[in-house]
Order: C-alpha cells, then structure tokens, then sequence
C-alpha cells in the first residue's frame, strides 16, 4: 500500500528529523508498503537533511508560514492527483508502532470509505486520545482518553479524530470533495474540527485503530498560553462557528460569545503571563476580526 504522510515543522527542527528518520528506520524492517513524507517547513528553520534510502522524503519551504491546515489542503491534492491509497495527517512530534501501517493497510483494505485515528498515547504509555465526539454545542469537543483495555473491538467509532493524526483513504477523498472544501481557510487550530464536522455531514464514519499506537511527544513548538495562542485559538473557534448552518450557527455564536468574555476570560488571564486587560483586549481583537474576516492568516495577528 502507498502511503503519503503529511507533517509541518514550525520552529521544531529536531523532532522533524527524528520524525523522518524513524520512519525511514521503521520502512527499512517493513518494505510491504511505500512511503512518502511531505515536510512543510512553516520557519524555514531545518537545514541539511540527511539522504533517505527508504523513504521519499520532501521538504517543502513556503515563502511564509502558511499554518497547518492549508499544508493538510496541499497534501489532500497530492494525494488525490498521485498513486496514492491513503493520506496520513501527523504531527511532527510522534512515532509510529511497529505494526501501525499494516493495521491502517487492513483497515483501509476493508473498508475504504471511512476515515481512521490511532490509538494516542504518550511517551510513558498512558493514554492521550482515543477519539471524542462533539458536544450539544458543536464548539464544544470532548476528548476521550481511555485505557486500551476499556475498548473490546480493534476498531472502534468515534465522533472526532485528534487532529494529532487523522488517517485518510484516498478513495474518501476523491469520493468526497466537500469534506475539504473549505479546510485552507483555516490557519493553526480548528483544522481538526472542521474536518470532523464535515465528516460527520457527509456521513462518513470515523474510528479508531486500537492496536495502532502513535506515541506522542508534546513538543514546545507554540507557547501553549502567549498572546498569540490566545489570538489564534479564538480565531479558530470563531471561524469554524461561522462555517456551522442555520441554528447551530447562531447558537453556537451566542454562547461561545458569552462563555469566551467570562470563563474563557478568566481562564486564559490564569493560564498565562498577560495582565487581565491585555487578555480582554487580545481575545476582542480575536473575536472581531473573527466575526469579519472569513479566511485565517499568519499575518492577522
């Protein structure tokens, strides 16, 4: 089976070469399937890489730091336009099990038409993701961390993958353009969401691997609570409640608005080093720019 697996680096050289050359490592004891690895490098920041003998890797250099959706975009149609049987949308800071793409192979074989999520769990084993689902309130997702023996079947339904590592059937994709039509809008954050809504719209049934590992490694890529990861996270919430219909629209908007200027005011001024005032006025700027600007850019901030 062809593989295509899609990663960003932003500022976060050393885990994408580890990234690559386990790969490489992994494709050299398991030659059953091909391999390729589309790098977007959103810093410009790796340097030489070494040659890959078992993988072709490709690193791409944006002429700026096009986030992480529009990445996922160009790899949907590199996918689509090429021979390839399944689209692997991972970050950077993972590392596969031994057995993670045979079971994806198996998986895909028998059934094509559904999109897959691993089992995710961290460098010591416990569980990081095994999949959620979407609240009453669709800007609201519950993430799901249960131990591997909780879950009876090796493969399992969820209503939303981790955005750490979606799995793809190229075959989904052809079949079903309007699962991404619109996903580049985003810019870092809401990706996830917005590919598991429209999944879910069009019917597509999503599940998770159980004896598909990919461990994650958390890097510090982004500082999880500055000003821009407050900016770009209401930013995300906002545009992704704009792409919501009718009624959801409009009761996503109203109690996202409400909850974002109390409790989510208060958590961001706790879980960060800005002062109240320039919380409040980091996250107005996020929310008003959020209800007139469609598309999300590096340089909104």
């Amino acid at each position: 089976m062809k593989f295509l697996i899609s990663t960003a680096n932003y500022n976060s050289e050393e885990y994408t070469k580890e990234f690559l050359a386990s790969i490489n490592n992994f494709a050299m004891e398991n030659k059953k399937h091909k391999y390729t690895v589309q790098v977007f490098d959103n810093s410009a920041t790796i340097g030489n890489v070494a040659t890959y003998e078992y993988i072709d890797a490709h690193i791409i250099k944006p002429k700026r730091n096009i986030g992480l959706a529009p990445s996922w975009k160009i790899s949907i149609n590199t996918a689509k336009e090429n021979d390839f049987d399944v689209l692997v949308l991972v970050n950077n800071d993972t590392i596969f099990s031994d057995n993670f793409f045979d079971i994806v192979s198996s998986a895909v074989e028998n059934d094509p038409s559904s999109a897959y999520g691993p089992f995710i769990t961290l460098e010591n084993h416990s569980p990081w993701s095994t999949g959620g689902n979407f609240g009453f309130l669709p800007w609201i997702v519950k993430h799901e961390a249960n131990s591997r023996g909780s879950y009876v079947h090796a493969i399992f339904e969820t209503k939303h993958l981790s955005g750490c590592c979606i799995i793809l059937p190229v075959q989904l994709l052809r079949d079903n353009e309007n699962i991404y039509k619109g996903l580049s809008d985003f810019f870092f954050r809401g990706e996830e969401w917005f590919i598991n809504k429209k999944l879910e719209m069009e019917g597509v049934n999503r599940y998770i691997l159980r004896d598909s590992t990919l461990i994650h490694k958390e890097n510090g890529s982004h500082s999880r609570f500055s000003e821009a990861h407050i900016y770009w996270a209401v930013r995300a919430k906002m545009l992704f409640i704009k792409k919501l219909n009718g009624f959801e629209h409009f009761l996503s908007l109203l109690t996202y608005s409400i909850h974002l200027f109390s409790k989510g005011l208060l958590f961001y001024k706790k879980n960060s080093s800005l002062s109240l005032n320039m919380t409040f006025c980091t996250i107005l700027r996020a929310f008003c720019h959020g209800l007139k600007k469609s598309v999300i850019r590096e340089f909104d901030f």
